[in-house]
């Protein structure tokens, strides 16, 4: 007998999380070929969640080859290839622990780093913004008054 562990609160969907830890006991050896898996209706009710998520899981599964549907029996693990089988015990032992990489700036935050902020080339966009803007609010081309303070008002009575 096995478990299946769902969490309710995870972003990533409940038939991928389903679908993750079955292909997991699979490659663990958990699971072995020949295994019955239980019914998807029996799987929905024990883990308080849908079939159609147990199904979504199981099809999967199925297209890669790890589960075998037989008609009016149930749901079966496959016997995997010989080289799908070298390649997961590969594949466990030449992980390695990932590398974060360093960047020049950290965005985990939203604070600038003065250090490599950008003052000058900052100020000058700020000047040519105010300038273009002065220009425009100083040669009123119209008679009602300043166009885009015109627009936005238009835009809230709008609302």
């Amino acid at each position: 007998m096995f478990s299946y562990f769902i969490r309710f609160d995870s972003l990533k969907p409940l038939y991928e999380q389903l679908y993750e830890h079955i292909k997991k006991q699979i490659h663990d050896q958990a699971l072995n070929p020949g295994e019955k898996l239980p019914s998807k209706r029996v799987l929905a009710r024990e883990l308080g969640i849908g079939v159609q998520t147990v199904v979504s899981a199981y099809e999967q599964l199925i297209a890669e080859g790890y589960l075998e549907a037989k008609e009016k029996s149930g749901y079966y693990v496959s016997q995997l290839p010989e080289i799908m089988i070298d390649d997961i015990i590969v594949k466990s032992r030449s992980a390695k622990p990932k590398v974060t990489e360093r960047y020049l700036f950290d965005f985990k935050t939203s604070v600038v780093d003065p250090e490599h902020f950008p003052y000058l080339e900052w100020a000058r966009l700020e000047k040519d913004v105010i300038l273009d803007d002065m220009q425009s609010a100083i040669n009123l081309n119209t008679l009602n008054g300043y166009q885009p303070l015109l627009e936005e008002i238009a835009g809230y009575i709008q609302r």
